[in-house]
Formats: structure tokens, sequence, C-alpha cells
């Protein structure tokens, strides 16, 4: 996972600071600015916060992949370059927190008077959904700031994180130390959730008015989002039914294909294999990217 993931975050960081430098140097370029020191650089607070924001989410995923590896692999070899030791929950939970300082310094910035509250640096219940939370602010920006491709990738990467990640690195909390709050994650307010901004899409699975009227391959697109976001829940519904009543596997594995086979159906793939059905799910991300609906790709990452 560590070697996969890894040149991503790089990418990703290297174009949220990409697009940082695109929008501090967007003026004309004609346009003669005079400065009295040639090596003066331009202040922090010309690039907007939404590019900031951008810059900071990969490396506070970087941090805490990295913080989830070292706690949940403890029995790893010993490594030189590594000091810090865990084992103590009151020093982790401060290593934790330090590990997400920087980002929560732009977060705040952008939430105002709220960010502090919504988003304390000292509690780490409310970490999880603070990462969702920036990917409802940088969605506001989709398309006219950031490009729908970079917006995908940083909700496929934080959604990663978040289901896979994010569990393992409380289980390694826990195991320090049984300390109830830890079972905890903070909600936020409506207000601050992705469906309560204000967005000109209608609502998952319907697409917008004047994409019916003109292309009827966009309708496909969107009625496919719905099928899936359909059949996601379907799944869940399977799953949990096999793990509570302790069901016969090739049971399970029928209902499962009975959920996926129209999908495939339209997708043209094999409904019984995993990777194929993953893959074609992928060229339906791409298909959904092509129409900058950031809100429907948002709900498609997280199926």
């Amino acid at each position: 996972m560590k070697r996969l993931w890894s040149p991503v975050f790089l990418l990703l960081g290297l174009s949220g600071l990409g697009l940082a430098y695109k929008v501090l140097h967007s003026e004309d370029p004609e346009e003669e600015v005079e400065l009295e020191d040639p090596e003066l650089e331009a202040p922090v607070s010309a690039v907007p916060l939404y590019a900031q924001l951008a810059a900071a989410i990969p490396l506070v995923t970087i941090n805490l992949t990295n913080f989830t590896g070292l706690i949940s692999d403890k029995s790893a070899p010993h490594n030189e370059n590594i000091t810090y030791h865990f084992g103590f929950l009151e020093s982790d939970l401060a290593m934790l927190s330090d590990k997400v300082s920087g980002y929560y310094t732009v977060l705040h910035e952008m939430l105002g008077e709220a960010g502090p509250t919504l988003c304390p640096r000292d509690k780490q219940s409310h970490i999880k959904e603070c990462l969702m939370m920036a990917t409802c602010l940088l969605q506001e920006h989709v398309p006219e700031d950031i490009e729908v491709a970079q917006y995908t990738t940083y909700m496929e990467v934080i959604t990663a994180f978040v289901e896979i990640g994010w569990p393992v690195l409380k289980k390694g909390l826990l195991f320090e130390q049984l300390y109830p709050a830890l079972h905890y994650d903070d909600v936020a307010p409506a207000q601050y959730q992705c469906d309560e901004l204000q967005h000109p899409e209608t609502p998952f699975g319907h697409p917008p008015a004047n994409l019916l009227q003109m292309d009827a391959k966009a309708q496909r697109t969107f009625a496919m989002s719905k099928a899936l976001s359909q059949a996601s829940k379907q799944t869940h519904e399977v799953l949990d039914a096999h793990a509570k009543e302790s069901a016969d596997v090739d049971v399970t594995v029928q209902k499962l294909h009975q959920v996926w086979h129209p999908i495939c159906k339209d997708l043209k793939c094999d409904h019984g294999n995993f990777w194929d059905l993953h893959f074609a799910s992928h060229r339906q991300t791409t298909a959904l990217m092509k129409l900058n609906s950031a809100r429907h790709v948002r709900a498609e990452a997280q199926v």
C-alpha cells in the first residue's frame, strides 16, 4: 500500500503547489510590476486560501498515512531515521495533533471564526470529519478554479484514508489504551457538510436540466452513477447480513452477482470479477469527470 500511494501523494503535492503557483502568477504577463528587491517573494496571503488548502491536503494525508503505518506496526525492524517511539497514548496523541497542525492552520483561515471550534487541534475525534470538510470547501471552486480531475484525485485519496487508514490508526491508539473517547468521531454541523452547500447541480443521480436536453450520453452517465450508488448500498446490506447471520458463502456470492450483473451489463464488465468491475467503475468516473460536475464526482468517489 505504501509503495502504491507514495507516488500519488507526491504528484498531488506537486499539483497542489502548482495550483498555488499558477494562481499567484495569473496576472497579465505584459503588465510590469516593480519590486524594490528583485529577490522579494510574494507574501503568502497573495495565494488564495483554496489554493493553499489544495496544497495542504496531500501533505496532511502523507503525514497521517505515515503515522498510521508506524503506530500499527511496532514490530517493524529498528530504523535509525525514526527517533520517535510509540507506546504512550498521551504523547502519541500529541504527535497526531502535530501531524495535522499545518493543515489546520489553513483550514481555520478558510472557516473563519468557527475554525478552531469545528477542528480543534488537540482532539483526534475531529480529524476525520475535518478532512472531509476540506473537500467540501474545495468543491465550491470546481471547475472554475480547480480542475475536476485534480479534485477527483483529492477525493479518491482522502476517501481511501478515511475508510481504510483512519480505522487502522484508531485501532493502533486503542491498542495502547482503551480510552472511550477514541471510539468517537465528530460529525460536522449540517451547514459545513457538502450536501448543504449551494451548487448549480440537482441532487445526486439527477443530471442538470441543460444536460438532459443537450446530451443523451450525459444522461446515461448520470443514470449509471445513480445505479452504482444503489448497487453499493445493496452490497453493504448483503455483506452486513452475511456477517450477522453467518450465511453460506456461496449464497452471499450469488447475491452479490445478482446485484452487479445489471451494472456490468451496461459497463461491459464481468460481474464475477472484482478487478474487471473495479476498472470499469473507473472508466465510469472518467466519463463523469468530463461533465464537470464536482458534486456527482464526489458522490461516486465515495461509493
